[in-house]
């Protein structure tokens, strides 16, 4: 529990992928809900908010973002490409932080 008197709960699947996180107020009122869903690859497929927004991600066959879609009142469409040479470089940096 938050000093606050708030709390934040975190569910996580078998495959040990955050499914659900939830903030409660103090007098038991959700206050934000994230419920998400995942592919086979373990791939953030979807997001739905308490107030019924959806953010939507779509991937390419090696998993990079290609798709980030939300409906609602502050709704978008993004989509994402990857340069050959740049991505590269960038792979090595993240498995620099990764293995640090």
């Amino acid at each position: 529990m938050l000093a606050n008197g708030c709390a934040i709960s975190h569910t996580f699947d078998a495959a040990g992928r955050e499914t659900l996180i939830q903030n409660i107020s103090a007098a038991g009122v959700a206050q934000a809900v994230f419920t998400n869903t995942y592919s086979a690859t373990n791939n953030r497929l979807t997001v739905q908010e308490l107030d019924g927004t959806r953010v939507t991600f779509g991937y390419d066959v090696t998993s990079q973002l290609t798709l980030e879609q939300r409906n609602g009142a502050q709704a978008y469409d993004i989509g994402y490409s990857y340069h050959r040479c740049l991505q590269s470089q960038l792979f090595g940096l993240q498995s620099k932080a990764v293995n640090i």
